[in-house]
């Protein structure tokens, strides 16, 4: 995203939300905001812009977009496989890797 838009798109964020997103948290905002203009099939930040302020439903689309913006990736503690690795592989070592006198803090 050119920061001519990145800053468009973070003046819009704040407007709406008082949520500050400088530009040190641009890559996290690239990598979450490329998959919805995917889904949304469109080719250009302006029209995404354009739809959290115009359109059909625009508050609706700016909620789902603070959700993807502002809430981190949790489906790995969701998926069984995952949960499965950790309770087989890596909470043994970390039990038999820890000193006798240390406990086992999460």
């Amino acid at each position: 995203m050119p920061p001519d838009q990145y800053i468009k798109m973070a003046k819009v964020i704040f407007d709406g939300s008082d949520i500050l997103f400088p530009e040190y948290e641009k890559p996290v905002f690239e990598s979450r905001h490329s998959a919805r203009l995917i889904e949304l099939k469109l080719e250009h930040d302006d029209q995404y812009i354009a739809s959290l302020t115009m359109g059909p439903a625009p508050m609706d689309e700016f909620q789902e977009m603070l959700n993807r913006i502002t809430t981190d990736d949790t489906s790995s503690i969701r998926n069984e496989a995952s949960l499965e690795v950790f309770e087989m592989m890596i909470f043994p070592k970390l039990l038999n890797e820890r000193a006798p006198s240390k406990r086992l803090q999460c």
